[in-house]
């Protein structure tokens, strides 16, 4: 039997996004495109590691949170988690040396135990330029003194020695004030379209979290055919009514988003107003309350696949209406303005059909940070949203002029944007601003 690991993870220089599209590529590959089972243990593994560095991953755990064991589950009488753990290691080691040789991040599982390991690798064409470098490279003690200075000159160069080493140093420290000058320039100079809105999520003064939708609560509504409120999705009680309550049961242990949350929170980790100390993605399940409270956050999703939007509808008027027993769903417009509808939505849901999505910037639960919530009536809403955010900045822009105070801050405000819908793969064109508030 493995012996289970009692030393700590060694340190992480990668993210979990970067995990998950490794791992996402890693799937689709010959070696893992039909061992789904050994993708989860992979996928679970590594998100507790980083999430709880030095946590101890057990082998019961993995038994019952990937392969669904009864909570009696005894791995001396049952080896299932050991037995793919060998083929996992195995997987590992040839999709590294063939489909996936050109990944940058790589993931090892030592024997002994069940905490992955992060590795960086630099491609093999790389490999000779860096072995060039570290060639070339040597202390002052390794250079060579001329033979007319290994005799009599010695002197004079010990001579020369203190007004030389004098003025290269004076060199150096003006070639790096100046570089250190033009980066800070630059970095000054660098912001996104966007900056008066995106400097106010991200803050050097607090975190934000960013916090991905969850396909496994759309599931489970659709599943029971009704909506469950926040209480119920932190208590998970309607896994218990569900017509297929193993499966329920399964998606309670797992987090799963979609390619288009994905996308997005890949997106703003490189704007430049975005820390990367400061900047942390959270799973629906492993927020709590106190993280809407002392911190910024981005909700992605409406409150059919983001349970946490609840605790913001008060303070909104675009209102997403879900009844999942009918397959309807619509935007409620709290109160219309002149040629504004009461309702927004397309009940034919046809092959090209008009969709809606919202975009609020509020305050948070304290009401000392902000946050920002992204949602769609489908994937095409929540695209068209993401579109305008990242795209159409200049639609943006004008907004954020009209909701700027005087001191420059931005304040809170609601757009409902509409989009066109074509195909079922869910792609938005045509994406504009079609109501707006804005509160003081």
């Amino acid at each position: 039997m493995e012996q289970e690991e009692a030393a700590p993870s060694a340190p992480v220089a990668f993210d979990l996004m970067d995990c998950h599209e490794s791992i996402q590529r890693m799937s689709q590959s010959r070696h893992f495109r039909k061992a789904p089972l050994l993708t989860s243990f992979l996928l679970h593994v590594c998100e507790r590691s980083l999430a709880a560095p030095g946590d101890r991953i057990t082998e019961y755990e993995i038994g019952v949170q990937v392969f669904r064991r009864s909570k009696s589950f005894d791995p001396r009488q049952d080896n299932i988690v050991r037995s793919y753990a060998r083929q996992l290691r195995k997987r590992l080691e040839e999709y590294y040396s063939t489909d996936g040789s050109s990944e940058t991040l790589r993931i090892l599982l030592p024997k002994g135990g069940y905490t992955p390991v992060f590795e960086k690798h630099w491609p093999q064409q790389l490999t000779p330029q860096l072995e060039a470098l570290e060639d070339t490279q040597f202390t002052a003690s390794e250079t060579p003194i001329p033979a007319s200075l290994d005799r009599g000159n010695k002197s004079a160069w010990l001579l020369w020695s203190g007004p030389l080493a004098l003025f290269c140093s004076l060199l150096i420290f003006a070639t790096t004030w100046r570089m250190l000058h033009t980066r800070q320039q630059q970095t000054a100079n660098t912001v996104s379209p966007l900056h008066s809105l995106w400097s106010q999520i991200f803050s050097d003064r607090r975190d934000t979290f960013v916090i991905p939708s969850d396909i496994g609560f759309v599931i489970m509504q659709q599943a029971n055919r009704r909506t469950f409120t926040l209480a119920e999705y932190l208590g998970w009680q309607a896994a218990n009514h569900a017509p297929d309550n193993l499966a329920m049961s399964y998606l309670k242990d797992q987090s799963y988003t979609s390619i288009l949350n994905l996308n997005f929170v890949s997106q703003l980790q490189r704007l430049p107003e975005a820390s990367s100390e400061r900047f942390l993605i959270r799973a629906t399940r492993a927020l709590r309350l106190e993280d809407l409270q002392e911190s910024n956050a981005v909700l992605l999703g409406s409150n059919l696949s983001n349970p946490w939007a609840e605790l913001f509808a008060p303070q909104l008027n675009f209102h997403f209406v879900n009844h999942p027993e009918s397959d309807s769903y619509w935007v409620s417009n709290g109160a219309p303005a002149p040629g504004e509808r009461s309702v927004y939505g397309d009940p034919t849901k046809s092959y090209r059909h008009q969709t809606y999505g919202v975009i609020a910037f509020l305050p948070n639960l304290s009401n000392n940070g902000h946050v920002l919530l992204i949602q769609g009536l489908d994937a095409a809403g929540t695209q068209a949203a993401v579109d305008l955010l990242l795209e159409d900045t200049e639609s943006m822009n004008v907004l954020l002029a009209q909701a700027a105070g005087p001191d420059g801050a931005i304040k809170s405000f609601e757009v409902l944007v509409e989009a066109t819908s074509i195909g079922f793969d869910s792609r938005a064109v045509n994406c504009h601003i079609l109501a707006k508030r804005i509160y003081h």
